[in-house]
């Protein structure tokens, strides 16, 4: 690996060679006899130390598979929490050091490839999207992407759930106990505090784009929770609604934002979503459709053609 980081001009064919050597290598190892997991932890310590002070991409790119490699070797031997430790602090040197030269795909590899190991960061990554904990705003919202993915395949698999076991998808989540029941309010919590802090404070360093990616994930969860739980307790209970109001009218009043309608709707919406009510409404199938207008039609009175009056011959 430290071949494959060599940056140097006279360094750079050895590096494209051993770069080029480690990505096949890795490509073609599928199985695994066993696992000597402290050597594994130690690659994997190594490969991300060097990755927070990669000079190139393309050596990020290399190192991210290296990474998965050691992933699968060490969730194979039972070592999911070691992937953790070592993932963690990667997270935190990315969002919260400057200078780090780590890429955030590195995290988006482990996330995708291994989204039941990303969950048991979720505490830790949640705590980087608030308010001034990521060194950049760019990069909190990065960790909102982050969080954002991991977040969809978990409702996925709740939604999927609930609907094999019951239609009664409120009653499911009532009866089998869930981490997402206490991750959904913390999650509220959090883009509620971003989306006030940028608004309120006129020292802000959030734009209008950012603002508005702010508010999709706040948009994102009141849609996804609903998905998960039709009751409407958990949805307002998720959200406080004085301080989403207040940050309305602070937005018409806000330099940077008072003009912008795009960010005034979405608000706009985000409130009506959590306050009014969502009412069911039945799908009707295009067979059912067609079978209801053809029992529409046959009730209707028939006009036959009237018959003509025959006149009799004049004799």
């Amino acid at each position: 690996m430290n071949l494959a980081g060599a940056s140097g001009p006279s360094e750079k064919p050895l590096s494209s060679k051993a770069t080029t050597f480690l990505r096949s290598r890795i490509s073609g190892l599928k199985t695994f006899t066993s696992v000597d997991v402290d050597a594994a932890v130690s690659a994997l310590k190594d490969i991300h130390e060097i990755a927070r002070s990669a000079p190139s991409p393309e050596l990020v790119v290399t190192i991210s598979q290296a990474s998965i490699y050691l992933v699968r070797a060490l969730i194979h031997a039972g070592s999911k929490d070691a992937v953790e430790k070592v993932y963690s602090s990667s997270m935190e040197d990315y969002f919260t050091r400057r200078a780090s030269k780590l890429k955030v795909d590195l995290l988006h590899d482990l996330n995708n490839r291994y989204p039941q190991v990303f969950w048991g960061l979720r505490d830790i990554l949640l705590g980087l999207c608030d308010v001034k904990k990521s060194v950049y705003v760019f990069r909190q919202i990065q960790a909102f992407e982050l969080l954002q993915k991991l977040l969809s395949s978990r409702f996925e698999v709740r939604h999927r759930a609930c609907s094999e076991i019951s239609a009664d998808r409120d009653c499911i989540w009532k009866a089998v106990p869930s981490e997402m029941e206490t991750f959904i309010p913390t999650c509220c919590t959090v883009i509620t505090n971003v989306i006030v802090d940028a608004v309120q404070h006129t020292g802000s360093s959030v734009n209008a784009a950012q603002m508005k990616d702010f508010l999709k994930f706040a948009l994102f969860m009141v849609r996804h929770t609903r998905k998960v739980s039709q009751s409407a307790d958990l949805l307002a209970s998720s959200w406080d609604i004085v301080k989403l109001q207040e940050m309305e009218k602070n937005l018409h009043t806000n330099e940077k934002f008072k003009n912008q309608g795009a960010l005034k709707s979405m608000s706009n919406e985000l409130l009506n979503a959590i306050t009014i009510p969502k009412t069911k409404t039945t799908k009707m199938s295009a067979s059912a459709k067609r079978k209801a207008t053809e029992s529409n039609d046959a009730s209707l009175p028939v006009n036959l053609p009237k018959k003509k009056k025959k006149t009799k011959p004049n004799s």
